[in-house]
């Protein structure tokens, strides 16, 4: 689950890990210019993986191929690898600092 706060610019917000237990926690911030928002195939990607619950911490823990035949199904498409692998690529490649103690740390990145 992820929190954000309404109207802020760069794009803070909080991370839950385990609903049950709110301490296992990770704000972030990601600095995003509008000029350079994702795709919206990036933006479905990312639904799809949080519907699903596909990422452990990081890690997508399906193949592409799998992921591709799961999105085409979400979202009614009819992709092929070619056309999907830069949705994947996009989303892998977009970097969100961590912040602890309120400084920004290391990144996370989404990979497989």
């Amino acid at each position: 689950m992820i929190s954000r706060q309404a109207g802020a610019d760069p794009f803070p917000g909080m991370v839950i890990y385990n609903q049950c237990e709110f301490e296992e926690t990770q704000d972030f911030c990601w600095h995003v210019k509008e000029d350079n928002l994702p795709k919206q195939g990036v933006y479905e990607l990312a639904k799809l993986l949080n519907k699903y619950q596909l990422l452990d911490i990081d890690m997508i823990t399906l193949s592409r191929q799998e992921l591709l035949d799961k999105y085409n199904i979400e979202f009614s498409k009819d992709l092929n690898i070619d056309e999907f692998n830069p949705i994947v690529d996009e989303l892998e490649s977009i970097e969100v600092a961590m912040v602890d103690d309120i400084e920004e740390g290391d990144s996370y990145f989404i990979h497989e």
